[in-house]
C-alpha cells in the first residue's frame, strides 16, 4: 500500500531503489572472484527482522545476490526496472 501512495504523490512508476554492485577481488593466483550484492534503500530495516543476523546499515540494506534470492526479497515487489551505470576504472580512481 505505501507504494501506491508514494507513486501517487511523486507521479512516478516507482517507489523504491536499490542498487547491484558486481565486486571483482583479485586472487594471488591472478584469477579473480566476481560476486555481485545488492544495495537497497529502505526506509525500515524489514530485513532485520526477516533476517537478524545480517549487519544492516541504517537506512541501507547490503546482501549478496545469493541471500537476496534465496530469502526471496525480490518477490517482494510487483516490478523491477534495470538501467546499466557503467563506470571505467582506473588506478587513479581507485586511490580515491
Amino acid at each position: 500500500m505505501g507504494g501506491r501512495v508514494q507513486r501517487f504523490v511523486t507521479n512516478s512508476e516507482f517507489d523504491h531503489v536499490a542498487m547491484a554492485l558486481k565486486y571483482r577481488k583479485p586472487l594471488e593466483n591472478g584469477q579473480n572472484v566476481v560476486k555481485l550484492y545488492v544495495l537497497e534503500a529502505t526506509g525500515v530495516n524489514v530485513s532485520r527482522i526477516i533476517l537478524p543476523s545480517l549487519t544492516i546499515l541504517k537506512g541501507v540494506d547490503i546482501f549478496s545476490w545469493d541471500q537476496f534470492v534465496s530469502n526471496k526479497f525480490h518477490l517482494m515487489y510487483e516490478d523491477m526496472a534495470l538501467r546499466h551505470l557503467y563506470y571505467y576504472q582506473n588506478e587513479e580512481s581507485d586511490k580515491q
